[in-house]
């Protein structure tokens, strides 16, 4: 996208003065084991990092949140859904919720993100990324996870669709259709040792994203293989077709 980017060593204090037409806020702490030992450095990444880049004078904040705000069973959710802090289960759920109660009340001009699982060349490492980049895989996630999937570049398309329509609020970022990680895992000829932790995406209506940006009709399954496909660095040959990669109906 272009712009300055700030990185966890950039001092903020020194760029407090300056004036930003678009502040777009994806960093995240995504440890998964919170103790006593940890948990200041935790919110301080995600809750206080989150109010003091939004007292940084600007136009607009862009926030990426998480479509795991929403339950996991029923659905599919649209954005007018009312999420409550009590029904959130783990410190990530938690952390981003307060995140984006903050950026809702505070930034008068804000598009708020809910993406489901991102892909990209820039992606923290998951369970998806390790089951191409590892010859015998280990997983922290259990064989029948379900996944939508995401990529980085259209993300980027839609926000810059959003701010040239100047268009405001939250948006489900998602394709269309669900993976199981094992069908994955099967397509790409790959036996990787399971998890414990079965992760289920939330069920999700992405109609209003889906008018700012048209591509977000295309299929999750689509999605992983085109970038697969396009990505040389993960060294499997994916093929030109994805007919063996089954999505799921929920």
């Amino acid at each position: 996208m272009g712009g300055e980017a700030f990185e966890r060593d950039t001092d903020l204090g020194a760029v407090s003065s300056n004036y930003y037409d678009v502040i777009v806020h994806c960093a995240v702490n995504s440890a998964k084991s919170i103790d006593a030992g940890n948990v200041n450095d935790y919110i301080d990444d995600n809750i206080l990092l989150t109010r003091t880049l939004a007292s940084v004078p600007h136009c607009l904040f862009v926030y990426v949140s998480t479509v795991d705000l929403y339950p996991v069973s029923g659905g599919p959710y649209d954005e007018d859904f009312e999420v409550k802090g009590e029904e959130l289960a783990g410190a990530y759920r938690v952390t981003k919720f307060a995140a984006e109660a903050y950026v809702r009340k505070h930034c008068p001009r804000h598009l708020v993100l809910r993406p489901t699982t991102l892909i990209g060349r820039d992606a923290r490492p998951m369970s998806l990324t390790r089951l191409l980049l590892e010859a015998e895989p280990k997983l922290f996630l259990a064989a029948d996870s379900r996944y939508n999937v995401i990529s980085h570049d259209m993300v980027v398309d839609f926000i810059e669709a959003a701010i040239a329509t100047q268009t405001v609020g939250i948006f489900n970022i998602a394709s269309t259709g669900y993976l199981r990680l094992a069908d994955v895992a099967n397509w790409l000829g790959v036996a990787p040792r399971y998890g414990a932790y079965h992760y289920q995406v939330a069920k999700v209506d992405n109609a209003r994203a889906l008018r700012i940006l048209p591509a977000l009709q295309r299929t999750t399954a689509d999605v992983l293989h085109e970038f697969l496909v396009n990505v040389d660095f993960f060294g499997r040959d994916v093929g030109s077709s994805r007919a063996n990669l089954p999505e799921i109906e929920l």
